[in-house]
Parts: C-alpha cells; structure tokens; sequence
C-alpha cells in the first residue's frame, strides 16, 4: 500500500498468508489504511492477504458509521475488504514518554516526569486496528475458557469476530466500507435474540481436503434464525500475474438446506 500498490495481493501480503498457513493459531490483525478521498480499493497490502483480519475505521458516537477516511475496498481480485471496522475516531491512548513531536491531541490526565501529557487523542484506522487487537484477544480468552478450545484457530477467530459483527447504517454487509460489520465483542461471545441467549456452534478441527465436503445438522428455533460464518486458512496465493485474477487456491462454498430439501 505504502509503495502504491493499493487493493493489490502484494509479496507481503503471499508472506502473511504462509505464515498463518504454517502457524494456524496466528492472526494478524492489519490496519485496511485512509483515505480521505473514498475511492474504490484502496485498501493497503498486506491487509489485502487473505488469512488475516483487514480493519477499516468507524465513528465511536453510538449510533456509529463508518469514518469518513477509512480506505474502501474490495481488493483488486474482489474479496471483501476490510474485513470489518471498529471505531478509529477520536481514540484516547498512550503517549511515549520520548515523544518529541506528537500528532495528537492531550487526552485524559497525567504527565510524564518531563511535562508532556501521558495520552493523546488520535483518529485512523490504526487506532481501528488497536481497538479490534483487544477485541479479538478477548474473542480468544472466551473462547479457550468458556468454550473450552484451548487453541482456537486463527479461522475460528476470523469467524467469530464476523459471526458478532453489527451492521452500521442500511442493512447491506458485506459491503466495501465496512466488509461484515463494527466488531462487537459481546455479539460475538453472547449472542442474543429479542433479549434470549442464543446457542453457538465452534468448529476448530475439522479439515477438507480438496474436492470434499463435510456435513453438519442442527435442530434449530425457526423463531431466532440462524447465522453461519466459514472462514478457514488458504494457501497463500500468486503475487505476480493479473491482479483482478482470484487469489483464492481453495475456494469453499456453504450451503444451508432446510428439512424440505431447499438450499
């Protein structure tokens, strides 16, 4: 992204993708960058790697929207990114003690042994991304002790997060401000419908090699939906060649078929 490659697969974003490949319990989490111009896929490498979760910034006021900077996707070969947002406006946090020249504003209270305040107040989707670092670590530490994976996946992750994610403003994710949705922990972790908890299902074994399917049945509460997230770890795909080509090595598709048959 910083070279100008904007949307594209880039060589860091194939490096990112084996390293999540050879260590499946690894999530990076990467800013999906600014852009104050809100053009199309200007999402950054190597947010634009497919086994990591790419951030894009939203508003902290309560009703929340997507920033007004916060880079769009798809990327180039049209998957969507980011992969969600979580709010980037105004985020108060720490300031080093040894910095000279900040781009923030005073936040908070306390100062340093030499004067400078403590916290400053920044927006970006870098803040975003700190944000959605915590989020996801709490993801994790629920899941390991309450569910009782002690080694969630970065998969598992990935789909949690999304599984919980709200949807800002029309009704309309996946979309290329927001990709699923603003992180939300608690949707994540505790589901609830009408103000009743919902039950979860975690798959974080399972695997397919190519060409097969596996088969999963519920009985379900017509009356509280369902919501289904796949995501899972690819092999890391081809940097040279046509970019709007699909970076995708497996692609695996869901479908839900109801007791009469219908998909």
């Amino acid at each position: 992204g910083l070279n100008g490659n904007y949307g594209a697969y880039t060589a860091d974003s194939r490096s990112v993708d084996t390293f999540v490949h050879d260590n499946p319990d690894f999530l990076p989490i990467f800013s999906a960058g600014d852009d104050e111009g809100q053009n199309a896929s200007k999402v950054m490498a190597p947010s634009t790697a497919k086994n990591v979760l790419s951030v894009g910034a939203s508003t902290t006021n309560p009703s929340g929207s997507v920033a007004n900077f916060s880079a769009q996707g798809p990327s180039l070969d049209g998957r969507v990114k980011p992969d969600l947002v979580a709010p980037g406006v105004s985020i108060c946090s720490g300031r080093g003690f040894e910095s000279a020249i900040p781009i923030g504003v005073p936040c908070a209270t306390g100062t340093h042994p030499n004067g400078n305040n403590m916290y400053m107040s920044l927006s970006g989707s870098s803040q975003a991304t700190a944000v959605t670092g915590g989020s996801i670590s709490l993801i994790r530490e629920f899941i390991r002790e309450d569910v009782g994976i002690s080694t969630p996946t970065a998969s598992l992750l990935k789909a949690a997060a999304i599984n919980g994610a709200i949807d800002l403003g029309v009704a309309d994710i996946p979309n290329t401000q927001e990709g699923w949705g603003q992180i939300s922990v608690s949707n994540s972790v505790m589901p609830k419908y009408n103000g009743n908890s919902l039950t979860t299902f975690h798959e974080n074994s399972r695997t397919l090699s190519a060409g097969f399917s596996t088969l999963y049945q519920f009985d379900l509460d017509p009356s509280s939906g369902i919501e289904i997230t796949l995501a899972w770890t690819d092999i890391a795909g081809s940097a040279i060649g046509d970019q709007n080509e699909s970076r995708l090595v497996n692609d695996l598709d869901l479908k839900l078929v109801a007791p009469d048959g219908t998909v």
